[in-house]
């Protein structure tokens, strides 16, 4: 994946997890020392059953270290939250972009 792209990821799920019971998502992404760089929620996710699709815009991909990593959290009714860790989700790499701006 390139910096300054508009990719769509495609986050899927096993079939134990009903994303559309879960009254709140959040997809986080961070950095190699797990400092926070951004957060989606739901207005921000395409949420079916067993998968997220998130559309990143140039400028969040150019704000990403090389390596980013990512994390979703589930809340569900019964008040149930469910973790889906980095390494068991995703990790992104960014490869070198020599047009590091946003494009109009």
């Amino acid at each position: 994946m390139f910096k300054g792209t508009t990719p769509t990821l495609s986050l899927k799920f096993p079939n134990d997890v009903d994303l559309t019971e879960a009254t709140q998502i959040a997809v986080t992404f961070s950095d190699s020392r797990q400092n926070k760089i951004m957060e989606k929620a739901d207005a921000d996710l395409e949420v079916s059953a067993h998968q997220i699709d998130i559309t990143l815009t140039q400028e969040e991909t150019l704000s990403f270290p090389a390596d980013v990593l990512i994390q979703v959290n589930f809340l569900y009714v019964d008040g149930t939250i469910i973790r889906r860790a980095a390494s068991t989700i995703a990790g992104l790499r960014f490869n070198r972009n020599l047009k590091a701006e946003v494009m109009m």
